[in-house]
C-alpha cells in the first residue's frame, strides 16, 4: 500500500474464476483516481481457474491516490472490484 514517490512499482493481479461456468470475455480495468486507467482483455476464464497479471506503475504525485481494479465480463453478466489506497 505504500509506493515511492517517481519510482516504478510492480503489482500482480490475481483474477479468478469461483464459479461452475467459463467467464468469457473477461476485461480488466485499472483505474488510478483522476490520474488515469488501462483496459486490457485477458479472455475467457474456466471455472476454478485464475489469470495473473503484472502490472508497472509509477506515481508521479505525493499523497494517497486510491487505485481500483476491476474485472468484468459483459458476455457472462459477471463484475469484481477490488481497490486500495496507495
Amino acid at each position: 500500500s505504500e509506493a515511492e514517490f517517481g519510482s516504478p512499482q510492480n503489482y500482480r493481479l490475481r483474477i479468478r474464476n469461483p464459479g461452475t461456468a467459463v467467464a468469457k470475455n473477461v476485461e480488466v480495468l485499472l483505474q488510478a483516481g483522476s490520474y488515469g486507467s488501462n483496459q486490457s482483455s485477458i479472455g475467457d476464464i474456466q471455472p476454478g481457474d485464475e489469470r495473473v497479471i503484472d502490472v508497472e506503475l509509477l506515481f508521479e504525485q505525493n499523497g494517497s491516490i486510491p487505485v481500483v481494479a476491476t474485472a468484468r465480463s459483459e458476455a457472462s453478466k459477471l463484475e469484481a472490484k477490488g481497490d486500495i489506497q496507495v
